[in-house]
């Protein structure tokens, strides 16, 4: 019975050893290949599918047998990030809301709010929505910053002026968006 105990113990040390090593791997692979070269991002995405793939509900299984692991697995896979409902605030009206964001953090300072939001949303379809969207509400636009990785734009209306901050929030999974709109005036 005692060989069997021991057994069991070692065969959750060797698994969770493999997924650190895993893990490991992969986040090595996110850090520095994409700045190498445009192909090192789809690889790195393919090895977070398929790590999920094999190992599906790895952050729950990481959570039972160690919290530092669950730790690294979420700073890994950012997704996970995204609250499932929103958190308490308000809208910024009448700034429409993308399909499928989460209202992540709110801010009131001096009157002003500030909203973010993450989803698992493609980076440019979250900027288009809002270009087309501020724009029928009668908003004018100008790029304030842009990048491969964040863009900024100032919208306004009379004396009404929004800023707007979209960034990926990560290049795995490459679908996962974070938006900030601030009021400014």
């Amino acid at each position: 019975m005692k060989k069997k105990v021991v057994a069991g113990v070692f065969v959750v040390i060797v698994v969770v050893l493999l997924l650190w090593a895993l893990i490991a791997g992969i986040g090595f692979l996110w850090k520095q290949l994409p700045a190498l070269t445009d192909d090192g991002v789809r690889i790195a995405q393919d090895a977070v599918k398929k790590a999920e793939d094999v190992f599906p509900g790895l952050q729950e299984k990481a959570k039972e047998t160690s919290p530092w692991l669950a730790r690294k697995i979420r700073d890994i896979i950012p997704s996970s990030g995204i609250p499932e409902t929103d958190i308490a605030g308000e809208e910024i009206t009448p700034v429409p809301r993308y399909p499928g964001m989460i209202r992540a953090a709110y801010e009131l300072t001096d009157q002003k709010r500030t909203v973010v939001y993450k989803g698992k949303s493609e980076y440019r379809s979250v900027i288009d929505f809002y270009q087309k969207e501020m724009a029928a509400l009668g908003f004018q636009s100008k790029v304030i910053s842009a990048s491969q990785q964040q863009e900024a734009y100032e919208y306004r209306k009379g004396t009404r002026k929004l800023e707007f901050k979209f960034e990926k929030a990560s290049a795995i999974p490459s679908d996962l968006t974070m938006l900030t709109i601030r009021e400014m005036q």
